[in-house]
């Protein structure tokens, strides 16, 4: 599957999610699907594209010479507190725009996969505030399609 070679990962810091669906999820902060699609692939919608000007090319990170990274500094979901006493565990995954000053593309994100929309509206909490270094295309900033997991794990103690 083409998509793999887009995942970023990032790692989990003792319990709390890393940055890695449900279809009535909330709008947070202007964030908002343009698709789901279940992890057996099949989707909810039929065209996720966007008409686009070719001044706002999305670009894939193979096609770029320096792909978009994540900066430090940017918050972790906040792991649902009825989830984590409940034991339960899941990833969320999306495929967001980061744009040409290197942040998230509220027009452009797309939920891939989710066991729980409190996962998933805690993950769009924070994509709000993440900030990425852009992607560059010779010598220029460029707008990027991302895929993101973020893993929430259950300590175990």
């Amino acid at each position: 599957m083409i998509a793999l070679a887009f995942w970023i990962s990032v790692a989990v810091i003792s319990g709390a999610p890393s940055w890695s669906a449900n279809k009535s999820l909330p709008m947070v902060r202007g964030l908002r699907l343009t698709s789901y699609e279940t992890i057996g692939g099949q989707s909810d919608t039929v065209n996720t594209s966007v008409a686009l000007t070719s001044d706002t090319t999305i670009y894939e990170d193979s096609t770029v010479d320096t792909a978009t990274v994540m900066l430090r500094g940017s918050p972790s979901p906040v792991y649902p507190a009825h989830l984590r006493s409940a034991g339960i565990g899941g990833s969320v995954v999306l495929r967001f725009v980061v744009d040409e000053k290197g942040l998230p593309d509220a027009n452009h994100v797309v939920l891939v996969a989710s066991p729980d929309p409190n996962f998933t509206s805690a993950v769009y909490r924070s994509l709000y505030y993440a900030r990425f270094k852009p992607a560059i295309l010779r010598g220029q900033p460029v707008r990027q399609w991302v895929m993101m997991r973020f893993d929430f794990k259950v300590d175990s103690r």
